[in-house]
């Protein structure tokens, strides 16, 4: 089958039309997102507040009662100088083992934001923790990984 010309400039057209929204997208949900710079802090939030440095401004959270212990109400404290993120919430997981959907909404109180949970019960005893804050800030989202153990 033979295509007159203006078709098949058509077909070419709406093909390369497809394949650049596809690079376009394939682009945009593989680019990381630009994150403010974070300075690398390792700390244990059984022992210490935990503090990093964010776009220029300090950034901590806290734990008690400590230590953490599962099936235990666990109360986080943020504390961020200057300006305060529009929304803040914490995404709790097992490090290394999936233990259900635990992301407690913080409340404000000045620069002050807390938030009450529990961990569940790790059947292996004790258990490493990552205590994200995702921060929602007027031009941008970011995570901020905190670490701890518990019982």
């Amino acid at each position: 089958m033979h295509l007159p010309a203006h078709q098949k400039n058509l077909r070419i057209l709406v093909t390369l039309s497809a394949l650049a929204g596809l690079i376009y997208a394939v682009n945009l949900f593989n680019s990381p997102a630009q994150l403010p710079k974070t300075s690398e802090v390792r700390c244990d939030l059984n022992q210490q507040n935990c503090e990093l440095i964010v776009g220029g401004r300090k950034v901590s959270l806290s734990l008690s009662p400590t230590p953490a212990r599962s099936l235990t109400p666990l109360t986080f404290t943020a504390r961020f100088e200057g300006r305060q993120p529009e929304k803040l919430w914490l995404d709790i997981q097992g490090d290394e083992m999936y233990m259900g959907l635990n992301q407690p909404q913080m409340t404000r109180s000045d620069n002050q934001w807390t938030a009450t949970t529990e961990l569940s019960v790790c059947t292996t005893g004790k258990m490493l923790w990552r205590a994200t804050l995702v921060v929602v800030d007027a031009d941008q989202e970011y995570q901020l990984p905190f670490y701890f153990e518990a019982q």
